[in-house]
């Protein structure tokens, strides 16, 4: 699918001096709205889904975003979170206490955005202007592993456009 990339973004491609991050908006059925990015620094950004700039807050909990692959056709977007958990007495997601007994209690109007953003490889500036909406969709199954240490959340997320 053709995207319209700004001149900085296509430089960053050519040459290969960017890290590509995940910002994840998770939409809770109770409205409340957590925000986490996969990268290493909080970035505030004003997605297509927001109104106003939002925290994205890094989070080392998120430990797979599952592949995302575009098509012109109408089919079943899938994809897969894992959120991974190692204090089962109080588990937290990215500073949110409660977030999984949140997501757990009413999951399937849960709401998962999922967006791209480039971040120099040496300066770490994010260009936060020109975001890359790659997913849409809703939690459709939630499950929970858990071991002596470990507690691991998969969200499997589906969507009709992707």
């Amino acid at each position: 699918m053709a995207r319209s990339l700004s001149a900085a973004q296509i430089a960053l491609l050519a040459n290969s001096k960017y890290i590509v991050e995940d910002l994840i908006e998770v939409y809770a059925s109770d409205g409340t709205v957590y925000y986490w990015t996969t990268g290493q620094f909080e970035v505030s950004v004003d997605t297509s889904t927001t109104s106003t700039a939002q925290t994205f807050t890094p989070s080392n909990n998120i430990s797979f975003v599952a592949d995302i692959i575009e098509s012109y056709e109408l089919n079943n977007g899938n994809i897969s979170i894992q959120l991974t958990t190692l204090d089962n007495s109080s588990p937290s997601i990215a500073g949110s206490p409660g977030v999984i007994s949140k997501l757990a209690t009413n999951f399937l109007k849960t709401r998962i955005v999922v967006n791209k953003m480039f971040r120099d490889s040496t300066t770490f500036v994010a260009d936060s202007t020109n975001l890359i909406q790659v997913y849409d969709g809703n939690v459709s199954e939630f499950n929970i592993e858990t071991d002596e240490s470990v507690q691991t959340v998969t969200l499997q997320c589906q969507s009709v456009f992707n």
